[in-house]
């Protein structure tokens, strides 16, 4: 049976240098909860959808906002995905670091641009801060992290290892960000063990036209291109899928509706994981026993005919 993870970051992104406070309320109210006339279409409508087919979502959390806002916001977005019975993971994005009036780190001297500009002790002492926070908004059981615009390199790993969190998640092939020093020479599709920390990667597949790599996220992928890799997984025998979801994708690119398009894409591919629990066991990280993969698969490639449907509802969603 393949073990498939649905994990959803959820980011209040700001513009490096821009006034964030006078964003702030309007942002964690569009990204958060997505009010349209339609009711609200954020986290909401993914707890009922996640609900209504018996599914299982990791929510990847980044608490430093508290350290500029204080914990109220934090314990909202906390209680929120505790009350709909979902999983709360760990996210940290370097930016809230330049937010915070009081500097984090004393030997800091200019503005962090990544998690990678931090040594290995500033990684582990952000991520016990990270974890403090977690834990005074009310989730204590963090067993999994993702790096924000999974900035990756082994110093966090390790970083990680020593804050007591075994997994991983923010390895992804196919991001903008790369894969730093983390075992660069080679394609990670299945969980591995490096520096005392399982990674879950990000599952990506290739393109048949180019064999560019992409990600598996509801954000830009077909059912036909979920299908592909979910199955080939299966005949494949793989141990793992990770999709990634976000917490406004139901809404259209202005924030002011629901998205028809990426709507019917969720409902059909939660149909398909809940149709087939014999196929697939979709599940959280909390509790897991990390099995790590001797021998890394080729990717699956995804057919023309699946990158024109892709390209022509991405279109669709553009002008709606």
């Amino acid at each position: 049976m393949l073990n498939v993870f649905l994990t959803v970051n959820i980011e209040l992104e700001f513009d490096q240098g821009k006034d964030v406070d006078l964003l702030f309320v309007d942002r964690f109210q569009r990204y958060i909860y997505g009010p349209t006339k339609r009711g609200h279409c954020g986290l909401p409508l993914l707890f009922n959808e996640l609900s209504d087919y018996g599914l299982t979502g990791s929510f990847f959390v980044d608490p430093l906002l508290a350290l500029k806002y204080g914990l109220q916001p934090l314990q909202e977005v906390v209680g929120l995905i505790s009350e709909a019975e979902q999983e709360v993971q760990l996210q940290l994005h370097a930016g809230w670091v330049n937010q915070v009036v009081t500097r984090l780190f004393e030997e800091q001297t200019g503005q962090i641009a990544s998690l990678r500009d931090l040594s290995l002790d500033q990684q582990s002492r952000l991520i016990k801060v990270g974890l403090d926070l977690l834990s005074h908004a009310g989730s204590s059981q963090v067993s999994a992290f993702r790096a924000g615009h999974y900035e990756l390199n082994r110093s966090l790993l390790k970083a990680l290892a020593a804050n007591g969190i075994a997994i991983d998640c923010s390895y992804n092939k196919a991001g903008k960000a790369g894969v730093s020093d983390v075992m660069p020479e080679q394609l990670v599709l299945q969980p591995v063990h490096q520096d005392g920390v399982f990674l879950y990667p990000v599952s990506v597949f290739a393109e048949q036209t180019q064999r560019a790599l992409r990600p598996l996220q509801l954000a830009s992928c077909s059912n036909r291109e979920f299908e592909t890799v979910l199955f080939y997984a299966i005949e494949h025998q793989w141990d793992s899928v990770v999709i990634i979801l976000r917490s406004f994708d139901l809404m259209t690119t202005g924030q002011a509706r629901l998205d028809p398009v990426a709507c019917r894409r969720l409902k059909k591919l939660f149909r398909l994981l809940s149709n087939h629990p014999d196929l697939f066991k979709v599940r959280g990280f909390t509790g897991l026993e990390p099995q790590a993969v001797e021998e890394q698969p080729e990717p699956p490639v995804s057919s023309r005919l699946n990158r024109y449907l892709s390209v022509a509802e991405q279109a669709v969603r553009h002008v709606l």
